[in-house]
């Protein structure tokens, strides 16, 4: 899992207290600079509430 999903994923779970939540996300990495000033970062949709784990 993309190391972004897990930092969601762990608020995610420690806000709601339980282990089988996975929220939905989307992220594109945006490298928009010179070569000398490349400053890549993530653009994330996230999910405002959560699925259970198997469905």
């Amino acid at each position: 899992m993309p190391l972004g999903m897990n930092g969601v994923l762990e608020v995610y779970r420690a806000v709601l207290g339980r282990e089988d939540v996975v929220p939905g996300m989307v992220a594109g990495m945006q490298t928009h600079a010179w070569i000398a000033n490349w400053h890549p970062r993530i653009h994330a949709l996230v999910s405002y509430g959560v699925s259970t784990e198997g469905q």
